[in-house]
């Protein structure tokens, strides 16, 4: 077996696969697949979550023992100690460390002279080599599985937990804010612009232009898109005009004697209108002299009939000419009356008075 040098990918992946295979014989003890591998400075540390908080000393014993025969025959490059971490399954706790030297062999592989290495692609393999590391960190995969244990297993800290760290995180920003120099930026900003403008008035005037103009339309269309569908009434033809609920039974309440039924009358509601609005026929009262003339014909056909039909009677002003007006009354006998006055069957005024 070739030295594994544990800053080389294909080494790292090897090493992973067997301490993986030698930890499958004690899955009894502790979980294979929550083993947290980590390489610093010459020091490899690994950590291993027990199953139980209640285990034998001796098992746990006798296990670290094999462990450590079996990683100082390990041919590890650039290794010169290792240090084991037993952590709880229910807190994440630290239970037990042990740490113990090996042999140190040279990384004789990792050794890459600098010249060699392609200029062109330089930036974007340390870019890539960061973000790599950064994901295949061990810190960042155990920070990860603590904090989904504490979300499953005590909710209530987590959110605690989570408010803290949103208040440091705003408190940074608050205070990155108040002690930006804010003035020195803008100052520099400034003198760049006048350095840019100075340069190439004709070339800084076109972008400026350029660039306002972007800006602008990225407002007005952007706010276009954020905001909600508009609709014109006005615009739309007379067909999209629903002219049935321009009747006023839906703006009036049930049938009654009530305000908001007084409110709902409009004036040239036909008489058999205002009786289904207000729940029956009313009394007539009498003549009201503001509205239309003969009088005294309208009293002759009052006189005449002895119970005339008050519709009949309305149709019949017809024959008058259609100038008298007629006062209805309507009682809900709880003290409110309403007055409605009608000329030729069409009613032109109306009272309301509650005295309840």
């Amino acid at each position: 077996m070739g030295n594994l040098n544990l800053e080389d990918r294909q080494s790292w992946q090897r090493f992973q696969r067997i301490l993986t295979s030698f930890i499958s014989d004690y899955i009894d003890l502790l979980a294979p697949e929550q083993v947290a591998i980590r390489y610093d400075q010459d020091a490899l540390f690994l950590g291993f979550t027990l199953l139980s908080d209640r285990v034998d000393d001796q098992q746990v014993d006798l296990f670290i023992h094999q462990l450590e025969q079996f990683l100082k025959r390990l041919p590890l490059a650039g290794v010169n100690s290792i240090e084991l971490t037993f952590y709880s399954v229910t807190d994440g706790d630290a239970l037990l460390t042990h740490c113990f030297p090996v042999t140190y062999i040279a990384p004789v592989r990792a050794i890459v002279v600098a010249s060699e290495r392609p200029q062109s692609r330089r930036r974007g393999g340390s870019l890539v080599r960061r973000l790599r590391g950064l994901l295949t960190n061990p810190q960042l995969g155990r920070a990860i599985q603590t904090a989904t244990t504490t979300i499953v297993r005590r909710p209530q800290e987590a959110i605690v937990a989570a408010g803290a760290f949103s208040q440091q995180k705003l408190n940074q920003a608050l205070t990155w804010v108040d002690t930006f120099p804010w003035e020195d930026w803008a100052q520099r900003k400034v003198q760049w612009q006048q350095r840019r403008h100075r340069r190439n008035p004709i070339k800084a005037l076109i972008e400026d232009v350029l660039f306002i103009g972007l800006i602008a339309l990225f407002i007005l269309f952007g706010g276009r898109l954020l905001s909600g569908p508009s609709l014109n009434l006005a615009a739309l033809p007379s067909q999209h005009y629903d002219s049935a609920f321009a009747n006023a039974r839906y703006s009036c309440g049930p049938s009654g004697v009530t305000r908001k039924n007084y409110v709902c009358l409009r004036p040239g509601m036909s008489y058999n209108r205002v009786k289904q609005i207000l729940g029956g026929d009313g009394k007539p009262l009498g003549i009201d002299p503001k509205f239309g003339r003969n009088a005294d014909e309208a009293k002759k056909l009052l006189v005449n009939q002895p119970k005339p039909s008050l519709f009949s009677f309305l149709n019949r002003q017809k024959s008058v000419g259609e100038q008298v007006a007629t006062i209805i009354s309507w009682s809900d006998g709880k003290g409110g009356t309403l007055n409605a006055t009608f000329l030729g069957n069409r009613l032109v005024a109306r009272a309301y008075r509650d005295i309840s």
